[in-house]
């Protein structure tokens, strides 16, 4: 059981980048601000916890973030002619 400031930090920062994964499943139109939310956790995570578990957990939030921005809907092209 880890106490003081690093112990509460690591579990924010944790709990948060779990919510930044989970909200964009339930509101697909949120998925730019809680992707941006969760890499930027993920950097954070490098500095309250173990080199952000130990490097890997961060690079995995970053990935993880950016691939919450960069995937979504596609949506149908303009100009297109339906046909």
């Amino acid at each position: 059981m880890s106490t003081g400031f690093g112990g509460v930090a690591g579990y924010l920062v944790g709990g948060g980048m779990i919510l930044c994964g989970l909200i964009p499943m339930a509101l697909p139109a949120q998925r730019y601000t809680f992707g941006l939310i969760g890499a930027v956790l993920a950097v954070v995570s490098l500095v309250v916890s173990n080199l952000g578990g130990f490097l890997v957990g961060m690079a995995l939030g970053v990935l993880g973030g950016s691939m919450t921005v960069g995937w979504g809907a596609k949506r149908p092209r303009r100009g297109a002619v339906e046909g």
